[in-house]
């Protein structure tokens, strides 16, 4: 029935192109986003957003529909803030970028445009280039989200979220659609969706949920003004300092493995209690049968969540390692890479954190390739036969 869906931000304007051409135009008093990102135009039949920006660039975004999973075959490449800047470097200063490391950028740039392989933007990458301003946070949001065409890890605490209630109903402890294109899901608690027009068509309305979602996310990504993370940062230096004594008290006490495993596993489910009470609501399980799933059924099933037992695993380590300095970006390594390395097809992160999730293999189920640079994971992937096609790699190469 229709064509094209366009959303002028600026005048607040929606237009609807219908296929014989005729186009109709609404007002759109909820349209949210503003600043970086002008203009929204959606072509309807092959669910594609083009985004123009207030310096002329347009960004292209997969809207996709409910339920959307990755295409079969696409190797998902979850990379950290740091190898983010890489890329970011590759396309718009170069010369800033290490040799070594020039052409596996410009090789995923090109895989990512060619849609050979999936560069998730995740919830990590919003907070980190939040304490960034000017030229250089447009610059690195501008490649993060024209990279990732909207595909999104969701926040890890949804992913443990589901882990805990499979486990709970005594399924297989694995989330669903961890990469997704659905709307809302990059952060944990993160208000639900503007309902634009209560009135138009389900399908409609549904379609500028998704647009106006969108949208919100890319502007505020591209908004040149450093966000406030003061409260954010807080809660991470608090976080960090509780695991220095615990560490130290454990090595004082010279505790054996199955002893120090109990007070990490005892720390992280202190950490997680509300995930863990939420979960316990959504199961059913009442309050009663609570203690018994955490005493029988949790330790079972730890190993087996691709991300919880990762970070319980990588937790235990650092706390054997009294030496060990934590800092409060350790919250987003850990986490977020953690997550990522239980269902991504390769995770790139940074040094520290890598070592400590391929120390964890051994008792975790089986994850990503870890690589530490963009090199080794264009090595697994060519590996694998995903390469460049002839023209963009040359372009690559250039």
């Amino acid at each position: 029935m229709f064509r094209s869906l366009e959303i002028d931000f600026d005048a607040r304007v929606m237009r609807l192109e219908f296929l014989n051409g005729e186009v109709v135009q609404e007002a759109v008093t909820r349209a949210v986003p503003g600043g970086a990102v002008r203009r929204s135009r959606v072509n309807l039949e092959r669910r594609l957003m083009l985004l123009t920006l207030d310096d002329g660039q347009a960004l292209e975004v997969e809207i996709g529909v409910a339920g959307q999973a990755v295409p079969p075959g696409v190797p998902i490449v979850y990379l950290d803030q740091l190898h983010w800047i890489s890329l970011a470097q590759q396309q718009w200063a170069p010369d800033r970028l290490r040799e070594s490391e020039r052409e596996a950028a410009a090789t995923l740039i090109a895989l990512a445009d060619q849609q050979q392989i999936l560069l998730p933007v995740a919830g990590a990458h919003l907070t980190e280039i939040g304490a960034v301003a000017g030229r250089r946070r447009r610059d690195l949001a501008a490649t993060i989200l024209g990279l990732c065409r909207g595909w999104q890890m969701q926040n890890p605490i949804r992913i443990r979220g589901q882990e805990y209630v499979a486990s709970m109903l005594g399924q297989d402890p694995v989330a669903a659609a961890v990469f997704t294109l659905e709307p809302g899901v990059l952060f944990a608690n993160g208000p639900a969706p503007p309902a634009p027009m209560p009135d138009a068509p389900p399908d409609l309305a549904g379609m500028l949920t998704r647009v106006i979602a969108i949208s919100a996310v890319y502007s505020a990504m591209l908004d040149d003004e450093p966000l406030d993370m003061a409260e954010g940062k807080a809660a991470a230096e608090r976080w960090a300092t509780n695991f220095p004594q615990l560490a130290t008290y454990m090595r004082e006490q010279r505790m054996g493995e199955e002893h120090a495993r109990i007070n990490a596993h005892a720390r992280l489910i202190a950490d997680q209690s509300q995930d863990l009470a939420r979960a316990a609501h959504r199961a059913g399980v009442t309050s009663e049968r609570f203690p018994e799933w955490l005493s029988d059924r949790f330790p079972e099933d730890l190993g087996r969540m691709p991300y919880v037992g990762r970070l319980g695993e990588v937790l235990y380590l650092r706390l054997r390692n009294a030496d060990d300095k934590w800092e409060a970006n350790d919250l987003n390594d850990m986490n977020f890479l953690c997550a990522a390395d239980g269902y991504a097809d390769i995770t790139v992160g940074e040094k520290k954190t890598i070592n400590y999730l391929r120390r964890a293999e051994p008792r975790v189920r089986p994850g990503s390739h870890l690589c530490r640079r963009l090199s080794e994971a264009v090595e697994i992937l060519a590996a694998r036969g995903t390469t460049p096609w002839p023209a963009q790699a040359a372009t690559a190469s250039a």
